[in-house]
């Protein structure tokens, strides 16, 4: 967890890299966010920030890893998100290639 909101109080982040929500008909990796959670049992649907690979991303692996540090040093925890399966495409050839991508979140959203 982190302190994404600013409030002192610890947030909650898990990623699920094989979702049950279907989209198209593929399964597509999450990352979710729960501001101030109090004990109890939570489902995905209840997530404040939810993070998700799209469609042509769908085998990104997004959520594989995660860092929380305050990158930016602004008093906010920062989430990087790892997707080590992202294609990345050449803008001139339009090939791709499985290089993977990171994707930094500054807290306070």
């Amino acid at each position: 967890g982190g302190n994404f909101d600013g409030n002192d109080r610890g947030d909650i982040v898990f990623t699920n890299m094989v979702n049950d929500s279907e989209q198209f008909g593929r399964t597509v990796p999450r990352a979710y966010i729960f501001y101030d959670p109090e004990p109890g049992e939570y489902m995905d649907r209840d997530a404040d920030v939810v993070f998700l690979a799209s469609v042509e991303e769908n085998y990104s692996a997004i959520g594989y890893d995660i860092s929380i540090a305050d990158q930016n040093v602004d008093g906010l925890d920062d989430l990087l998100i790892n997707a080590p399966g992202c294609i990345v495409y050449d803008e001139a050839t339009g090939e791709g290639d499985w290089t993977g991508c990171a994707y930094l979140f500054y807290g306070g959203w």
